[in-house]
């Protein structure tokens, strides 16, 4: 695997944070406080909650894609994405009462279809710029779109039997709890949609974005290395999570604890060292905290914390940062 084989420092050198970088992100926590209103959906637990200035105000059943277990990988494939996008158009009458169209494919979706080869670097060209003009990125790539939130209803009747998850990939409220949503949100609100059910990997990595995409002169069989990054505010403090995989399907993850907003003093440190995408006891631990210490393992406690983070729509995200042409 790639990450099994790279010493720390190896690792450390290619993605830890750089002063720049803890530069940008201080900016972004000062320029992305949290958010006035969002959107958070759990595909695991089949709810949708309406946030406003952190707190929850208003909790719905939710129907999900027919394929109910799988991330959105292309078009026709029933499943609903997974990631973090924002409401791009709204319509007051639909085929299914009203409808909140979202920004399905993101940036993500597009950089992981370009790695891929789902699409094209001309179709991944087409969807950033419809993305940076806040418009609805095209649909007729093969990664598909036309998502978002609409009525119809949770359940819905089939042959005469009312059956759940039947949507082509959208996400399904009653039409009164549609109303409720549709007249909450906003253009450019955020949607925050994850599967809980998932492990730790695989829940955050639709969440990160880029910060790489490394294919080295003489690559070797492993092939393009590819890293992402999502900054969470917790109770621990501001907290970077980094994601690495490679085409062969090896994975690592990094976490830092900053001491403060400026992101310049590191606190807490787990490195993922064999490459497996899994933190436990045999990989680095550094730095002191003593919150962690005292109440868990600190593998578990971090990670619970980041996943309730997530739950409550406490990540930060400018977009400005990966607006880069692929490679």
């Amino acid at each position: 695997m790639i990450f099994a084989g790279m010493s720390r420092t190896q690792w450390s050198g290619i993605i830890m944070l750089t002063a720049a970088a803890a530069v940008f992100w201080a900016c972004a926590i000062c320029a992305a406080q949290q958010l006035s209103r969002y959107i958070v959906v759990d595909k695991a637990r089949h709810r949708l909650w309406l946030y406003r200035q952190g707190k929850a105000v208003n909790e719905f059943e939710i129907s999900l894609g027919i394929d109910v277990m799988s991330p959105k990988l292309r078009r026709r494939d029933c499943a609903t994405p997974e990631g973090c996008y924002q409401v791009i158009y709204k319509k007051e009458r639909s085929k299914y009462h009203k409808f909140l169209g979202i920004s399905y494919p993101n940036r993500k979706d597009a950089w992981l279809g370009l790695r891929y080869g789902v699409i094209t670097a001309e179709e991944y060209r087409s969807i950033e710029s419809a993305l940076c003009c806040g418009k609805p990125p095209p649909s007729d790539t093969l990664l598909g779109g036309g998502v978002g939130i609409h009525g119809g209803g949770v359940f819905r009747s089939n042959g005469g039997v009312a059956g759940k998850d039947w949507t082509e990939g959208c996400i399904a409220l009653n039409d009164d709890a549609m109303d409720m949503v549709y007249h909450f949100s906003a253009m450019g609100d955020r949607v925050i949609i994850y599967d809980s059910s998932r492990s730790f990997f695989e829940m955050m990595r639709p969440l990160t974005h880029p910060i790489a995409r490394d294919i080295p002169e003489g690559r070797d069989e492993n092939g393009e290395k590819y890293y992402s990054e999502l900054l969470f505010i917790t109770k621990f403090g501001p907290v970077l999570l980094k994601l690495g995989e490679g085409l062969d399907y090896s994975r690592a993850i990094e976490i830092i604890v900053f001491k403060n907003d400026s992101l310049l003093e590191k606190v807490f440190y787990i490195f993922d060292s064999n490459g497996d995408g899994l933190l436990g006891s045999t990989d680095s631990c550094e730095g002191t905290l003593t919150d962690l210490v005292k109440t868990m393992d600190p593998y578990i406690a971090l990670q619970r914390e980041l996943k309730e983070a997530l739950g409550k729509g406490n990540i930060r995200i400018v977009e400005e940062k990966w607006k880069s042409e692929p490679k």
